[in-house]
C-alpha cells in the first residue's frame, strides 16, 4: 500500500494528457477525466509509482462535453471536411491527418 498521496496538475498538463490519451489509446477524454492521467504522469515523475506498476485511471466524460477545451488542447482550428467519399482522402491529407503515400 502506498499510504496515499495526491498531486496538483496544471491546465497545460491536463491538455497534454488529453492529447496523449487520444494518440495512444483513442480515448477522447474531457479535462476532468484527463486530469487523472496527468496525475499519474506526475506520480511517475515523483517516483511514487514505477513504469511497471499496475494502476487504474478512471476516465469519465467524453471530450465532446468540453469542445472548447479539446480544441485548446490541439492548439489549432478544427478542419471541416467534405462528406463526399471521393474527396475524403485528399482532404485528410491536406489536413495532415495521414500521408498521401500508400
Amino acid at each position: 500500500a502506498s499510504g496515499g498521496n495526491f498531486v496538483v496538475v496544471s491546465d497545460d498538463e491536463i491538455r497534454e494528457a488529453q492529447l496523449h490519451l487520444a494518440r495512444m489509446s483513442g480515448i477522447f477524454a474531457e479535462p476532468a477525466g484527463a486530469a487523472a492521467v496527468a496525475g499519474l504522469q506526475r506520480a511517475l515523475e515523483q517516483g511514487w509509482i514505477s513504469p511497471t506498476d499496475r494502476v487504474v485511471a478512471v476516465i469519465t466524460g467524453h471530450g465532446l462535453k468540453d469542445v472548447r477545451g479539446a480544441l485548446s488542447a490541439v492548439r489549432h482550428q478544427a478542419h471541416r471536411i467534405s462528406s463526399d467519399p471521393a474527396l475524403l482522402a485528399e482532404e485528410l491529407t491536406r489536413c495532415q491527418v495521414f500521408s498521401a503515400a500508400r
